[in-house]
């Protein structure tokens, strides 16, 4: 996604929450390139940190966000300009929302062609109720409280809004109390 003659970037980290995700962005791409950091999540307590929070040594201090937006993340991107966007992040979000497909075609309207959209989801343990369903199905809520969904479902869904699959990498996403919580970190880019 980083072309060296492209003098600036625009990223959406849809669900912010404390900014986690965007201190990363901020540290490892904002030192090569100038791109602008759009927060959004539905938490106004979330947002307060996101807002808040800064990244780099005590002489160089920078906000990690340009902006950040209290609301939801459909409406958010509703209300970008049409391919404005060059890449958008989303972690440990979509396993609130369950059905994907508004979300990604609010994704695909706000990215440039060829940008990224990149988050995670959630799959089901083995000891899950919810895995068979998640296997016929495609997504379930889980006993956790959180959607599951399966690498099926995405593609499909990602397929039919105009995304193609550049990765999929199943990955424990973190740990509930001692279990693992399995997942993936998937990358769709816009054709």
């Amino acid at each position: 996604i980083i072309n060296r003659n492209k003098k600036s970037y625009t990223f959406v980290d849809l669900g912010c929450g404390t900014g986690l995700a965007g201190s990363l962005l901020r540290e490892k791409i904002g030192q090569n390139i100038d791109f602008r950091l759009l927060g959004v999540d539905l938490s106004s307590r979330m947002t307060e940190h996101s807002r808040a929070r800064l990244v780099g040594d005590d002489n160089d201090r920078k906000r990690v966000y340009n902006d950040v937006y209290t609301m939801d993340g459909n409406d958010f991107l509703a209300g970008l300009p049409e391919s404005s966007v060059d890449a958008i992040v989303s972690s440990d979000v979509f396993i609130y929302v369950g059905d994907l497909d508004d979300t990604f075609r609010e994704c695909m309207r706000a990215l440039r062609t060829n940008g990224i959209l990149s988050f995670t989801v959630e799959m089901p343990s083995k000891n899950d109720d919810a895995a068979e369903h998640v296997r016929k199905h495609g997504m379930a809520l889980l006993k956790s409280g959180r959607f599951g969904h399966s690498r099926k479902y995405v593609e499909n869904v990602a397929n039919n809004v105009g995304f193609k699959m550049v990765e999929w990498k199943a990955k424990v996403l973190r740990k509930q109390g001692k279990e693992d919580v399995p997942g993936a970190v998937v990358v769709l880019k816009k054709r």
